[in-house]
């Protein structure tokens, strides 16, 4: 199955083809459905990267300094809203 995964093929991605391994683009279909707030997806997607990354070292606890501009933007917007009772209705 992992020769399978690793295994190279054409597809479409944003507009361009390209060549990509079949375990990438499933992966991208699986965060694609996750993201859309497909629960099994997101459940199965957070599974895998859990179990591949069980032997890595945990991250430091300052890791925010490591989050894109754009991602720590939405976590201040959200973690204001928390503060303020807003919540995640």
């Amino acid at each position: 199955m992992l020769s399978e995964l690793q295994s190279v093929t054409e597809a479409t991605v944003g507009g361009n083809r390209v060549r990509v391994s079949k375990g990438r683009l499933l992966m991208k279909a699986l965060l694609a459905k996750a993201v859309q707030g497909d629960i099994k997806a997101a459940t199965l997607l957070l599974n895998l990267a859990a179990r591949l990354h069980q032997d890595e070292p945990p991250a430091p606890s300052n890791s925010v300094a490591a989050t894109p501009p754009e991602d720590a933007a939405i976590l201040a917007a959200f973690a204001k809203r928390v503060r303020r009772g807003g919540g995640d209705d």
